[in-house]
């Protein structure tokens, strides 16, 4: 089935007979009212899926397939209504009873395709209608801004986005998704219409409506504040090693304190009542100076020699002629990802 389809409002009927789906619309909620008369419902939304249809949004499903799977449901869907449980009810040729496809197997459904997490594949609030907001999925890890403007959107919309936030997890987490709000809905849809299935860096775009241009979240807000786009996620050091210490080794830095300090453990890891050892959100007076931390610093070596510890200025995939204790066992190679 379509994912843009079922977001405005098209739901597959799976028979339990015959094991084919039908295509039909329907609002979900209709189907909880059990006065609702099914075979009146499809003639009302049957132009609605025609109109999909023609706005290429039934992408995935042949349009004679389309076609049929109207004509049957206008012609022999009866006049039964839902059963208790909320399911629609309906008969076709040679078959006996159907039931709506669930919403969340929909979703699980979506995860299995794209093979990624729950929560970097569908938000909770895809909303069936247009709305001023739309959420991009599947986005490679290190996209920007600058990419969503100006790669992934047109030229013509671009300068009709009013703000964009990328979503972290509760372990500030990349979510590799991010939402864009517009000042109208008609750019929303046109931005849509544009990304949806487009190809970036090797990736699929998924767009969807959303209802909400930023989702809450307590851990963003304590460990970034407003200051998205100057802070650093620092990660891959040895669980020894302190906020204090990487705010000596890197000094030459302009890191400054705010409301938030300006090296700080990062947040918890899973359910686990420990900070997560070895990684740092660190922030810096500006964007330049966060973006020439992480040129600098990415994919560095950490070592230890004589036990002190120091960490070298070389690229881990060039030779460097720097001592190694020998008795050293593991290898740290330091990443940095700019948090936006």
């Amino acid at each position: 089935m379509s994912k843009n389809a079922y977001k405005h409002g098209v739901v597959l009927i799976q028979c339990d007979d015959c094991k084919n789906r039908h295509l039909i619309a329907d609002n979900m909620g209709w189907f909880r009212d059990k006065n609702v008369n099914i075979q009146d419902l499809m003639k009302e939304k049957g132009e609605e899926v025609r109109q999909l249809k023609d706005m290429d949004l039934l992408d995935g499903i042949e349009t004679e397939q389309v076609k049929t799977a109207l004509e049957d449901y206008e012609d022999v869907l009866t006049k039964r209504n839902n059963d208790e449980k909320g399911l629609a009810y309906g008969e076709k040729k040679g078959c006996n009873v159907v039931k709506a496809v669930d919403p969340v197997e929909h979703r699980r459904s979506i995860r299995q395709e794209h093979g990624t997490n729950a929560r970097k594949s569908v938000a909770s609030d895809i909303s069936p209608t247009p709305t001023l907001v739309v959420r991009l999925s599947n986005l490679p890890n290190n996209t920007t801004p600058e990419d969503v403007r100006y790669s992934i959107s047109s030229k013509a919309l671009a300068s009709k986005i009013n703000f964009l936030k990328f979503e972290y997890d509760y372990n500030l987490r990349p979510l590799n998704s991010c939402r864009v709000t517009f000042f109208n809905a008609q750019d929303a849809y046109s931005f849509l219409t544009h990304t949806q299935k487009i190809q970036f860096a090797g990736h699929t775009i998924r767009s969807d409506f959303v209802l909400k241009s930023i989702v809450p979240n307590k851990t963003r807000d304590k460990y970034v504040g407003n200051a998205l786009g100057r802070l650093v996620f620092l990660y891959g050091y040895p669980p020894y090693v302190n906020q204090h210490q990487v705010r000596d080794y890197y000094r030459q830095y302009d890191i400054v304190d705010t409301t938030i300090p300006g090296v700080q453990p990062a947040p918890l890891m899973g359910q686990t009542f420990l900070s997560r050892r070895g990684a740092f959100i660190v922030q810096f007076s500006t964007s330049s100076e966060a973006h020439r931390f992480i040129r600098d610093v990415y994919n560095t070596e950490y070592v230890r020699k004589g036990g002190e510890e120091w960490q070298s200025v070389t690229d881990s995939n060039s030779s460097t002629d720097s001592p190694v204790d020998s008795k050293q066992q593991h290898r740290y190679f330091i990443k940095a990802i700019l948090l936006q």
